[in-house]
């Protein structure tokens, strides 16, 4: 990913869903900096 981001504000609850192997322990793993995203596409629900 180039240049993603996101803010979770205090207080809240940040949610990852998704289906069995769709990705959420990988993105989570990228986001503490275990691992270095070689390409990537997001999607996130309507309203969101």
């Amino acid at each position: 990913m180039i240049d993603a981001s996101f803010t979770v504000e205090a207080g809240r609850i940040f949610v990852v869903m998704g289906l069995s192997g769709s990705g959420k322990s990988t993105l989570l793993r990228m986001l503490n900096g275990l691992l270095e995203p070689r390409s990537a596409t997001s999607a996130s629900a309507a309203g969101t």
